[in-house]
């Protein structure tokens, strides 16, 4: 039986308005209304924030990126030549070849020699070369960031910057929820006593 759109608009919004406490159930007290109104008021507050919360942290990210390449130049890869060698860890578990820390000297960019730690594949002899980056003045540095791991980087910030606005919100409920509890057991008590002695005079 074919049945008109405004009534089976009506006959799905009624029952969803009842679960969410927007209909006009005149059982409903203000501290039932009050909850109903900080869930929706906090939920919006949720979608509104999600866009400004992702491009935050894109921009922010994309900022880190631009300046990264401008002090890209300033970066140099050069080869390093170990000094020891790559010994492989005491009690090592697995297949994987472990990176170890050793010590290697490479040339700065006057010409002096410059020392410090590489971490290299165990298994590496002394006199073996390793690339490595460095700043203007041969200090070690690290390798300049790939668009890949700006990607990355940002599905991983906002994510937890996600949670953590759901985190503070979930509390924000709670705490409004606690408030809203405490008013209507006051609310039951008053109206019981005002209730209880006509109550039980009628049981008598």
């Amino acid at each position: 039986m074919w049945t008109p759109r405004p009534a089976r608009a009506r006959a799905f919004w009624r029952p969803a308005a009842r679960r969410l406490g927007l209909d006009r159930n005149p059982m409903r007290r203000p501290a039932d209304r009050a909850d109903t109104a900080a869930a929706v008021g906090l939920a919006t507050v949720f979608l509104l924030l999600v866009p400004l919360v992702v491009m935050g942290v894109g921009h922010h990210l994309e900022t880190s990126w631009r300046w990264a390449e401008r002090t890209e130049t300033a970066r140099h890869r050069v080869t390093a030549t170990l000094l020891r060698d790559a010994e492989p860890p005491v009690g090592r578990l697995g297949t994987a070849v472990p990176k170890v820390p050793v010590p290697a000297r490479w040339a700065a960019p006057d010409g002096s020699a410059r020392f410090g730690d590489l971490r290299v594949p165990s298994g590496e002899k002394a006199g073996g070369t390793a690339a490595v980056w460095i700043d203007g003045e041969g200090r070690s540095v690290d390798p300049p960031l790939r668009r890949s791991q700006l990607a990355g980087q940002k599905a991983i910030v906002s994510g937890f910057a996600l949670a953590a606005l759901s985190f503070a919100l979930i509390g924000a409920r709670q705490a409004v929820r606690h408030v809203l509890d405490r008013r209507r057991m006051a609310c039951w008590e008053e109206e019981w006593s005002a209730v209880e002695p006509r109550w039980t005079r009628r049981r008598r």
